[in-house]
């Protein structure tokens, strides 16, 4: 899932509503939540701070919710704990980035 800033910026939206969405029983071995947090973080470097500072509050709310809501994202316990720690793992770089004034 490679695009520009201003792109992700703008499908950032689809991204939450899609996860935040009825989970799907056929595809819960499929690995979509772990893949969207990786995609998410590649967005998230020093020189996208500025542009993407306006979405990180969601950014981290949908890192909280994934956390929250674990059971609905994976087939079992070790594909859950890696969802878990993708999405623990970009909310730790999106605040860093924040603290060092990115």
């Amino acid at each position: 899932m490679f695009m520009g800033t201003d792109a992700f910026h703008y499908y950032f939206p689809v991204l939450d509503t899609y996860l935040r969405g009825t989970p799907d029983a056929e595809s819960e071995d499929d690995n979509e939540s772990w893949i969207i947090a990786h995609c998410i973080a590649a967005q998230f470097h020093e020189r996208s701070m500025q542009r993407l500072r306006a979405i990180t509050p969601a950014v981290l709310a949908l890192a909280d919710f994934v956390r929250d809501n674990i059971g609905r994202f994976g087939g079992d316990v070790a594909e859950r704990d890696r969802v878990s720690l993708a999405w623990h793992d970009l909310a730790s770089q999106v605040v860093e980035l924040q603290q060092d004034g990115g």
